[in-house]
């Protein structure tokens, strides 16, 4: 971790280590490390340790031997708040590579502590929030009775997601979670008034709420297009004690402690029926492309779409043609396309969707690699009278933009994995497009700019959205349609 980063947690650092030491945590003995999460009997956090022991059971039963089975090698894991690393030594003697990341080296209760362990593992001091690694490397990115500690909790998930390697998982371990954010307010002020009383130390200075709620995580998976599942390691009728304990003791909801198993939503699976139709389709879609489509190419014909007549000419894709460019331009809203923004259409082929920006943008700029529908475009904006307000330029993605940046990005892009036969190809085949797309992203967008993308159950949704997260975008799910055996599905991809 550099001078900067390390400066800005010395406070925290240095009140966290007063409080644990207090506590009790941590042990000059080298035994008391390599036994956790068992304790002796006398020990002071002797009911915290058997409760994460109970849920490292739990971890090992319902996530680690399945995945291990699966995978069929050893795993690559990630344990962030690793702590003593306690946890990271468990999964090395399992055979695991384990990295181990934490802002605190302390000899007794952070990373420091990793000496005890006779198995080595990679000590990484950093925060969760910028991870020195290389994107798309671990099967697992777990938590360990830290989550609760972030200041930005969509930053530090984002960041976990964008470690993981194709069906990976995040994994939250040993952090409160309330149902009722009033509790876990109520707890996090009894912790701060007995810190102050004791030790002296203002935790409210500290990182992180103390806590986090269901809704927190449903709403934080949402945005990320992300599925959260939680795993209980008590069984029912002891939660259910648990809650009325506290109601009469404490006036308010216990703390639960659910492992919670976060995982990239899957791209779209369609019913029995749609898979059977979508064997035909597919094929269908190609050969309809290479013995009817390109050969009528040729003709100039007229569509209308949202109410505006639109020229098709010659060697320019119909946006008709599979409802994609039609379904995109009627989901543009003036929620989506901000007043007086700057506006960026990528592969705008008639310019279609970009007119229909013009109506609340300020300026567009439309651009696509094919001359023909760079041609066709400026046509239809000069029938429409909107060649003041929307540019259009011969580009490949970014490639002639320089440092131009945007509010919003709209792309529709080539569906079909293949190389294109000619400028009309590039509006169907791409091999390369979701990787040039995220790479070239960051640059064009202006301060707090998205991109609306519109992907296809057909097409590469799972390349667009990995490629995306490596490069740590948040992506939302802002609506989807079906059409016949295909979903369309339109994201929101913003910093």
């Amino acid at each position: 971790m550099d001078l900067e980063a390390l400066s800005r947690h010395r406070r925290f650092l240095d009140d966290y280590r007063r409080v644990r030491a207090r506590e009790g945590w941590g042990s000059p003995s080298a035994d008391y490390y390599r036994l956790l999460p068992k304790v002796a009997p006398a020990d002071a956090q002797r009911a915290t340790w058997s409760l994460r022991a109970i849920h490292f059971c739990v971890f090992i039963e319902k996530i680690l031997r399945p995945l291990e089975q699966h995978r069929g090698r050893p795993l690559n894991i990630l344990d962030l708040g690793a702590g003593n690393g306690w946890l990271a030594n468990r999964l090395s003697e399992r055979g695991h590579c384990v990295a181990a990341i934490d802002i605190s080296d302390d000899a007794q209760d952070g990373l420091g502590a990793a000496r005890h362990y006779p198995r080595p593992f990679l000590a990484i001091q950093a925060d969760f929030d910028n991870l020195p690694l290389a994107s798309g490397q671990a099967d697992l990115v777990i938590f360990n009775g830290a989550f609760h500690y972030t200041s930005h909790a969509i930053s530090s998930l984002q960041e976990a997601l964008r470690m993981l390697s194709p069906a990976g998982q995040v994994i939250v371990m040993d952090s409160p979670v309330y149902t009722d954010p009033a509790s876990g307010a109520a707890m996090v002020s009894e912790r701060r008034r007995e810190a102050a009383r004791r030790d002296g130390v203002d935790l409210a200075a500290s990182a992180g709420s103390g806590y986090i709620t269901r809704r927190q995580l449903t709403e934080l998976a949402r945005s990320l297009s992300c599925a959260p599942a939680l795993i209980h390691a008590l069984p029912a009728w002891r939660r259910c004690a648990r809650r009325i304990k506290a109601a009469l003791t404490m006036r308010r909801e216990p703390a639960g402690f659910p492992i919670v198993r976060i995982m990239p939503l899957p791209a779209w699976r369609p019913s029995l029926a749609l898979r059977l139709a979508r064997r035909v389709w597919e094929p269908y879609l190609r050969l309809r492309y290479r013995v009817w489509d390109q050969p009528h190419a040729q003709s100039m014909r007229e569509v209308h779409i949202c109410g505006r007549s639109v020229r098709v000419c010659p060697g320019v894709f119909d946006p008709r043609l599979f409802r994609s460019g039609e379904w995109f331009a009627r989901r543009l809203s003036a929620r989506l396309i901000p007043s007086g923004s700057s506006v960026l259409d990528l592969g705008t082929g008639t310019g279609v969707v970009a007119m229909v920006a013009a109506q609340w943008a300020a300026k567009v700029l439309a651009v696509d690699i094919n001359p023909q529908a760079v041609d066709c475009a400026r046509e239809n904006m000069r029938r429409h009278q909107l060649q003041q307000l929307v540019e259009v330029r011969q580009s490949d993605l970014f490639d002639r933009l320089g440092q131009e940046r945007f509010d919003v990005v709209l792309f529709n892009p080539p569906f079909l994995r293949g190389a294109p036969a000619g400028p009309l190809g590039c509006a169907f085949f791409s091999d390369d497009i979701a990787q040039r797309f995220a790479a070239g992203l960051r640059r064009h967008l202006a301060p707090g700019g998205y991109a609306l993308l519109l992907l296809s159950s057909i097409g590469q949704t799972a390349e667009f959205l990995q490629a995306l997260r490596w490069r740590c975008f948040r992506i939302l799910t802002l609506a989807a349609g079906n059409w016949v055996a295909e979903r369309f599905t339109l994201y929101k991809v913003s910093l």
